[in-house]
């Protein structure tokens, strides 16, 4: 019986056969069951195994299963990845990607990844193809290396030089791919505030960037310009400010000048003073807004220095807003002389508003200088003038006000000269009320003024009965006033000669010590007594109008009543030793 293929069936022994000797027998197996008895056919015999053992079949090729295949790639990729290691591979598929994928995005997507790795390699790798003859790789790569340039280290401020240096040697395609990027650094850097100042790193870098930004404002293509200047708008370096001034004034693209105009405030620092003033006399309404704007940004910052030439600059309006600037600026020589210096300006109104900051500045030289603002063509500064002066607490500038009533002043300007006298003087100032005297005889037209003034010095208690009273005095009641006050000074000047006179030689005979010095006494006494009547007439000359004036008199009084009584009492001891 033939055996069927794949199956090893043996024949059973027989009754009778011998097996060879040194062979054991077979062990016995149980019978298969009848299901389990293969067959090829219903006519081909049934062959029934003589043992447990099944027979082996043959191999025969199959197709690989696909989860075979790639479970096969996994593990060669993992095979690599174990001998040459996970991060150069990775590095190689992004410089693959940065180097050959079809869009601008997908590689800076690469650059990203390579980036935020952090694992050193990135810096060399972008550095490399800067400048590549590929506008995607070299874009792709200055993307990735603008990401560094964001730290705030050594390696982001590297990273900054690279793309400050590349940038000239670009076309205006590549200038414009850079600039952008630039302006995102721009844009991470803390800028200053009313509550934090510019670390001095940020404040390099910055700078670093304009420096690299500046010459392309006058680059040829527009789109470079316009990119240059919008970068810069958020750069507040030295030089910015003047050079978006120049842009702002003259550059040919309306939309490049009003980028310029807006970055105007931002920048502004107070070495761009001059170039704001003189934009701000612009016939460009824009341009003079936004750079007057900016120009008072700086102003309180800039320098004295800096702004002291541009006291004669030929635009009044830029006179102008110096002498405000430096009219704020107490105790500073410079913004004294600017000041001092407008005073002969051209313009009425600067001469006025010179006269006004004085007041803080003071005046820089003799204070004879305001002698010709007293008589100036213009009636406003001649008041100004007068209220200066009357503002002034000077020895000098006092001395000036007062000479000015010799100028024969008129109408508005001897009323506020009359007033400033009135301010300058302390108490009743009787020298300076007899000018004003003086002058209420010799201007008629100025007597309400002149008035006005004397009430001030005169009622010193600030009495409103008394000022109303003395309102209603004509020149006649003052000249009366002023004979009576004459002579109660005349007199008291009188009175305090005599008491000085003694006491000082009453001073001089106590030094020696010696009695027979006393003999002078009774003389000293008749000069005390003679003081003390005059004194006495002076209160009965302040009864009628100055009664308020009989505290000095007292007080004077009072000053030598000791000697009074000393001179004396001597004087009658030595009368007794006469008579012996």
């Amino acid at each position: 019986m033939a055996e069927l293929p794949g199956k090893n069936i043996r024949r059973p022994v027989t009754a009778g056969t011998r097996r060879p000797s040194g062979i054991s027998p077979r062990p016995i197996v149980a019978r298969p069951a009848e299901d389990e008895i293969e067959s090829e056919s219903e006519d081909a015999p049934i062959h029934r195994p003589n043992s447990g053992r099944r027979a082996t079949r043959p191999s025969s090729p199959a197709a690989i299963p696909t989860s075979y295949k790639i479970g096969g790639i996994a593990a060669a990729v993992l095979l690599l990845v174990a001998i040459f290691g996970y991060g150069p591979f990775m590095r190689s598929r992004y410089i693959n990607a940065i180097e050959s994928a079809a869009t601008l995005s997908e590689r800076q997507q690469a650059a990203d990844a390579l980036y935020s790795r952090h694992d050193g390699a990135a810096y060399h790798i972008f550095d490399q193809r800067l400048g590549s003859t590929d506008p995607l790789t070299r874009d792709a790569s200055a993307y990735g290396m603008s990401l560094i340039a964001q730290e705030s280290n050594a390696l982001g401020t590297s990273a900054l030089e690279e793309l400050t240096q590349t940038l000239p040697k670009l076309d205006a395609a590549g200038k414009c791919a850079f600039v952008e990027r630039l302006g995102v650094v721009v844009k991470s850097i803390t800028k200053d505030d009313a509550d934090r100042k510019l670390q001095e790193s940020d404040a390099t870098r910055l700078a670093m960037m304009a420096a690299a930004l500046l010459p392309e404002t006058k680059n040829a293509d527009a789109k470079v310009r316009s990119a240059a200047v919008e970068t810069l708008a958020g750069i507040p370096s030295p030089g910015v400010c003047i050079s978006l001034v120049a842009v702002a004034t003259k550059d040919s693209d309306a939309g490049i000048k009003s980028k310029a105009r807006k970055g105007l405030a931002f920048t502004a620092l107070p070495e761009a003073a001059g170039a704001l003033l003189m934009a701000v006399a612009s016939s460009d309404k824009d341009l003079k807004n936004d750079a007057g704007s900016a120009f008072k940004k700086i102003r309180d910052k800039a320098k004295s220095d800096d702004l002291l030439p541009l006291v004669s600059s030929p635009e009044e309006s830029v006179r102008r807003e110096i002498v405000t600037a430096l009219g704020k600026r107490p105790a500073d020589s410079k913004a004294a002389e600017g000041v001092t210096k407008a005073l002969k300006d051209t313009s009425a109104d600067i001469r006025k508003l010179a006269l006004k900051c004085i007041q803080v500045t003071g005046v820089s030289g003799d204070a004879s200088q305001l002698r010709p603002l007293i008589v100036d063509a213009d009636e406003s500064v001649r008041v100004q003038c007068a209220d200066t002066l009357g503002e002034l607490r000077d020895e000098g500038s006092k001395k000036i006000l007062v000479e000015s009533f010799a100028t024969n002043p008129q109408g508005n300007t001897l009323g506020a000269l009359s007033k400033a006298l009135g301010a300058r003087s302390k108490g009743k100032d009787i020298p300076v009320i007899g000018v004003l005297i003086e002058q209420m005889n010799k201007h008629a037209d100025g007597f309400a003024g002149i008035r006005d003034a004397v009430i001030k010095m005169t009622n010193i208690q600030n009495d409103p009965k008394r000022e109303a009273e003395r309102k209603t005095w004509d020149l006649a009641r003052w000249n009366a006033w002023w004979e009576n006050i004459s002579l109660r000074e005349k007199t008291k000047e009188e009175a305090l000669t005599k008491l000085k006179t003694a006491a000082d030689r009453g001073l001089a005979a106590n030094k020696k010590d010696d009695k027979n010095d006393k003999k002078i006494y009774p003389e000293l006494a008749k000069l005390t007594n003679d003081g003390f009547d005059l004194l006495e007439k002076c209160l009965e000359l302040n009864k009628k109008d100055d009664s308020e004036d009989d505290n000095e008199i007292l007080a004077i009084q009072k000053k030598y009543q000791n000697n009074k009584y000393t001179f004396s009492k001597y004087q009658t001891l030595d009368e007794n030793a006469g008579k012996k």
